[in-house]
């Protein structure tokens, strides 16, 4: 019996010493466990830090950074943001150009390359940096949305209307770029596509004053003037202290005014538009509705203040020789009409050069420097200002010329004038 006892006290004995050395080492896993997690989470969040601290570095310290990584493509990244923070584009650039060697496919790198080139000037490598950016980022809607930007401001309408429409399908719920293939596509003269991209646009954003105001001038085109004038009226609601929407609703309310009474509400809205200082539509449509009223002296002042303002508009020339005429001054009368007819052969004159511009392009690539396609090709570089044109007598270069029309601001090209509107 002593025996058995001494065996049963030491089995009770072994027992919960097992039990404790099971519960350390299970404490120490988990321990071990936590660890390692904190290692992991540290190692994983280092970049995310690392781009904090960049971020929060001042230029001495970023200038620092970029001498101790030379290799280091974030470092000059935020180099270049805070030297564009400050003006210095030039430096800006280069800081920009190294972090796109280091890393040629970082789509912040290459929109801040592309869109820093442009605004120092350097178009050429802006859009090889904008577009190898779009190209590399396929499915990226900022890529796109500022490719399309840089081609409407240099004029490529086409590429910029494509670029626009790839940006709505990376992102359906861009109204603002959904306006901007609209204003394109009006320029481009496909008027169904500018209806149909201006009114998803103002679906998404109805309170988008810029919006209705360019869906009125694309509805004035497709000779829906009711619509049109409603869209006028909406954006004028909108935004009743923009001088161009009232300029775009007096124009509107122009076309559909019968009697004297909406004869007067179109003066009082023209206007307000010229107080708002519009400029020169405003000036022009006011003279042409006091003409309409048969208040000559008045439509004479506003006129000859538009024609001070744009002495190149064959339009303003030709309403004031019709006010000079009803006023008497038979000699005002024809210097305007002969100052109205050298203007319009200047602009048929150019049409004709462009017309002239294109076809020698085509015998070009047809027969190379033929006889006749030198010479259509000479017709090319005339229309391109390679060589001279002459111009209408007090014509002043890059003065451009404005027909009156409902954009308020027009640009001079190389077949005269055409509309712009503000994306």
């Amino acid at each position: 019996m002593n025996k058995a006892a001494q065996i049963n006290k030491s089995v009770q004995k072994t027992v919960p010493t097992k039990s404790v050395g099971r519960g350390r080492s299970q404490g120490l896993k988990v321990l071990l466990l936590a660890a390692l997690i904190a290692v992991a989470a540290f190692l994983w969040s280092k970049p995310w830090r690392e781009e904090r601290a960049l971020k929060a570095a001042s230029f001495d310290q970023l200038r620092e950074a970029s001498k101790r990584e030379p290799d280091n493509p974030r470092v000059f990244y935020h180099l270049g943001v805070r030297l564009r923070d400050l003006g210095q584009l030039g430096p800006a650039r280069a800081a920009f150009q190294r972090a796109a060697q280091l890393d040629p496919n970082s789509e912040e790198t290459l929109l801040a390359l592309g869109t820093t080139a442009a605004a120092f000037g350097r178009i050429q490598e802006a859009y090889e940096a904008l577009s190898k950016c779009a190209e590399t980022h396929p499915k990226s809607a900022n890529a796109h949305r500022t490719l399309a930007l840089f081609l409407y401001e240099n004029h490529a309408l086409q590429k910029s209307y494509e670029e626009a429409i790839a940006t709505t399908k990376c992102d359906p719920s861009d109204s603002k770029t959904w306006r901007l293939a609209g204003i394109a596509a009006l320029q481009l003269q496909d008027l169904k596509g500018s209806e149909d991209a201006l009114r998803r646009s103002v679906a998404l954003d109805p309170k988008d004053w810029r919006s209705q105001s360019a869906l009125g001038r694309t509805l004035d085109a497709l000779h829906k003037p009711a619509d049109a004038l409603s869209c006028y009226r909406e954006a004028n609601r909108l935004a009743p202290e923009v001088g161009q929407t009232t300029l775009y609703l007096g124009q509107s309310l122009a076309d559909a005014a019968r009697t004297p009474a909406e004869i007067e509400a179109v003066r009082q809205t023209l206007a307000h538009a010229v107080e708002q200082n519009v400029g020169f539509p405003a000036q022009l449509a006011l003279g042409q509705t006091l003409a309409r009223q048969q208040n000559w002296k008045e439509a004479k002042t506003t006129l000859e203040r538009a024609a001070e303002s744009v002495p190149n508009s064959a339009a303003v020339h030709y309403e004031l020789a019709r006010v000079y005429r009803q006023l008497g001054d038979t000699a005002a009368a024809k210097r305007e009409t002969a100052r109205h007819d050298e203007l319009k052969n200047y602009a048929e004159q150019k049409l004709s050069l462009g017309a002239q511009a294109r076809t020698g392009a085509y015998w070009q690539r047809l027969d190379g420097e033929t006889a006749v396609g030198a010479a259509l090709c000479r017709a090319q570089r005339i229309s391109r200002g390679a060589i001279g044109v002459p111009q209408p007598a007090g014509a002043r270069r890059g003065q451009g010329c404005f027909d009156g029309s409902r954009d308020g601001a027009v640009r001079e090209t190389g077949t005269g004038c055409a509309r712009t509107g503000a994306p």
